[in-house]
């Protein structure tokens, strides 16, 4: 890989090849824009309720200066950084709190990731390399999916976008308020900043000040330490993530670097982008001739390395996912340039079908389907359980485990309208609630249900996204139901 490559394409395309290009990106965000349109008033999900909704409803209620350490009791922000919080509860602040809002922010930083991806891979390749890498990128079934919910990983992808973007660009100073950003949006953005001075070490050497200026592209890194640093002192931990009391943070096995390279260069049909790369290389290897190249490799390599000894789910996984579509979009169109414009077009047909093939889910997968759209059938099948519970016994009390119980507890989650009467999966109630996915605890309501042998009420869903209700059995020690006032 050569240190010296052709020029950037910075130039703008001009005149109508310039409109047409525009007019196609931003077609392409506007039909994922519509495509999402159908989640924005949709419930929250797990951790996107309990992570990040209900931390920044609090911090709105309890002043925006409660965000930083040592001014909110130990575990309130999962140990992340205070961007997304401050952000969410400014807006709740000013304009009171909704789903769609919050789920707009979601959206949009969707619809961010793909047009400065497509940005990105115009810089490196052209506007072929572009639209193929967002095309990649949309039809992805986890960026799909996660698209549509707040978490922190999303503002990493796009803020990380931002960032090399404006790096690519020379934009020193835009570049660093950038990614000073990306650290304080949560703790993994500082793999971005990680690569680009990497990057800038090793492969710019041909300017004269590469050494200061790699030492200036490190410096938000400063910025992170010093809220570890303070998290530290006020809590006596870098990580104030009360999970990780009883669960491990790292793990170090053959299992889990499986796992993470399975789910991001294998799983739901991204076997299709390392090929490509790969074919490219042999056959075509000039295709990643230039240096930049080196800085894609270095934007996917924190995320993988770090995510196959550290705590893992797909979605952190998600920041990285860009620059492997950008790769894939470099050797699609090299490919095509010697072979004919049908390899991109088939390799495209190909992820599309398995992009249509993947996205709904397996509903007799155990699973919790963040990374599908499994997780919008689950939470429709716990608001109708909610919404029948609160038509037809609004005053019983039920039994349940996470995350029922937050949903019936917490009418700003959207599954209920008014707070309903909720215990543990082991004290008395008249209605027991159980749901798929859900936190280990419903074993017990499980074998509460053998032992007291209640009968099922209602069933909502199907496969493992179901939600259950049972009421008062044979053996039950629950008090007798209360009169319906609904439909049954």
């Amino acid at each position: 890989m050569s240190n010296e490559a052709p020029a950037l394409a910075t130039e703008p395309i001009s005149g109508e090849a310039a409109v047409w290009h525009a007019r196609a990106a931003g077609l392409v965000v506007a039909i994922f824009v519509l495509a999402k349109l159908p989640v924005l008033n949709l419930p929250y999900y797990w951790d996107e309720a309990v992570a990040y909704v209900l931390p920044s409803l609090w911090l709105a209620d309890a002043g925006l200066d409660h965000a930083f350490p040592g001014r909110h009791f130990s575990g309130r922000f999962y140990g992340h950084p205070p961007l997304i919080y401050l952000t969410l509860a400014s807006l709740y602040q000013v304009f009171g709190h909704a789903i769609w809002l919050t789920h707009t922010v979601a959206i949009g930083l969707g619809a961010a990731c793909l047009y400065l991806t497509y940005r990105v891979g115009w810089l490196l390749g052209g506007s072929v390399v572009g639209g193929l890498a967002m095309s990649l990128l949309l039809l992805d079934p986890m960026f799909f999916a996660q698209a549509g919910m707040m978490h922190g990983d999303m503002i990493v992808a796009a803020l990380g976008l931002a960032t090399v973007l404006l790096y690519l660009q020379s934009r020193w100073a835009a570049m660093m308020c950038c990614a000073v950003l990306v650290v304080l949006g949560k703790e993994t953005g500082i793999g971005i900043v990680a690569a680009i001075s990497a990057y800038h070490l090793l492969f710019r050497r041909d300017r004269p000040n590469y050494i200061a200026e790699t030492v200036a592209h490190a410096s938000p890194a400063a910025v992170l330490a010093v809220f570890l640093g303070a998290t530290w002192l006020a809590t006596g931990r870098l990580v104030d993530n009360h999970y990780f009391n009883e669960n491990a943070l790292t793990t170090v096995s053959l299992a889990n670097i499986s796992e993470t390279s399975w789910w991001l260069f294998v799983n739901q049909g991204r076997w299709i982008l390392p090929c490509a790369i790969g074919g490219a290389l042999l056959l075509v290897p000039k295709a990643f001739a230039r240096r930049e190249v080196a800085l894609l490799v270095l934007l996917i390599l924190p995320f993988w390395a770090a995510f196959s000894v550290l705590f893992f789910l797909p979605r952190y996984l998600l920041p990285a996912m860009p620059y492997l579509c950008i790769a894939a979009g470099l050797a699609l169109a090299a490919l095509g340039r010697r072979f004919g414009r049908g390899v991109p077009v088939a390799a495209l047909a190909a992820v599309a079908m398995l992009f249509a093939r993947d996205l709904p889910g397996n509903r007799d997968e155990p699973s919790n389907y963040e990374f599908n759209l499994g997780y919008v059938e689950v939470v429709n099948s716990q608001r109708a359980l909610a919404s029948w519970i609160e038509a037809n016994h609004p005053d019983a009390t039920i039994s349940v485990a996470w995350p029922l119980n937050m949903n019936l507890e917490l009418p700003a989650l959207g599954y209920v309208t008014r707070r309903m009467s909720v215990v543990g999966p082991t004290e008395d109630a008249q209605l027991l609630g159980l749901s798929a996915p859900g936190d280990p605890r419903h074993s017990k309501l499980r074998d509460r249900i053998r032992e007291e042998q209640r009968k099922i009420v209602r069933s909502f869903g199907e496969g493992n996204r179901v939600a259950e209700v049972f009421g008062p059995g044979s053996g039950s020690v629950g008090e007798a139901l209360p009169h319906s006032s609904g439909t049954p």
